[in-house]
Order: C-alpha cells, then structure tokens, then sequence
C-alpha cells in the first residue's frame, strides 16, 4: 500500500488524481482519502490502513513550503507514526527542478528519495513488483 499526500494547490490535487490513475495502471490498487489534508492528519489516517509502504508527497510549490510541510516528518518518524520511505515529487519543471535542489536538505527531514516521476514508486516497492495487485492509498491534500 502507498499513500500520497498532495500539496496545498489545486495543481497538486489533481496531480494526485492523475498519479492515483498512473499508479492503477502500474498494477497498484489505490483509495483516495481526501483533500486538504495537513502531514499529521495523512499520517493519522494511515492508521485507518494496513500495510503502507511508502508514503509519497506530491509537491506544487517548492523551497520554504516544501520544508514547512515535512517540518514535522522527523519527530512523526521518532514517534513511530511513519515507519515507510518518503518520496516527493513535484507538479512542473520548475518545481521538480527546486526539489531536486532541495534533496539533500530533504533526505535530512526524513525523505527517502526525490522523484521526477512519483508513479515510478510502484517499481521501487518489493511486494508491489512481485504482486501487481499490491494496493495502494492516496490522500490528496489540495484544496478541493
């Protein structure tokens, strides 16, 4: 299972519908949570799900919102709350452009990897790569 987490945009919610597809047509099952959600209220609702493997961040903005977003994500990591890899990509080359930039100041916040294409996850995940009917969670957290 993987949950995605959308920026706080509209770009970046329907980035997040358009990654739930992609990732579907990858072989991963995927169930949408919800929009505008915050880091803390995606973990909770990982609570609600079994079996999360990854959790992905699709970003539309990048530098300083990117930070302020995953601010919390290393005591969530200290307190259990996420125990699987982060990814982060972004909506537009600009964007992608800044996280790249941005990725060593990321890895240190807890992010695993920065992607150009968060649908690739679905070929970084072991049990999602043996078993293409491996499930997946996406919260989109723009605006609605």
């Amino acid at each position: 299972m993987v949950a995605v987490v959308a920026g706080e945009s509209p770009p970046a919610a329907a980035e997040g519908f358009l990654l739930s597809m992609r990732l579907s047509c990858r072989g991963v099952r995927v169930v949408n949570l919800g929009a505008g959600m915050t880091l803390e209220e995606a973990v909770a609702q990982l609570g609600r799900h079994r079996g999360v493997q990854a959790l992905l961040l699709v970003c539309a903005e990048g530098g300083a919102a990117v930070e302020r977003r995953l601010h919390d994500l290393p005591r969530l990591r200290a307190d259990g709350a996420v125990t699987c890899p982060v990814f982060a990509g972004g909506v537009g080359a600009g964007v992608r452009r800044d996280l790249r930039r941005m990725a060593p100041a990321l890895r240190r916040l807890g992010v695993a990897q920065v992607l150009n294409d968060l649908a690739d996850t679905a070929y970084l995940l072991p049990a999602v790569s043996a078993n293409p009917a491996a499930s997946a969670c996406l919260v989109p957290g723009g605006p609605a």
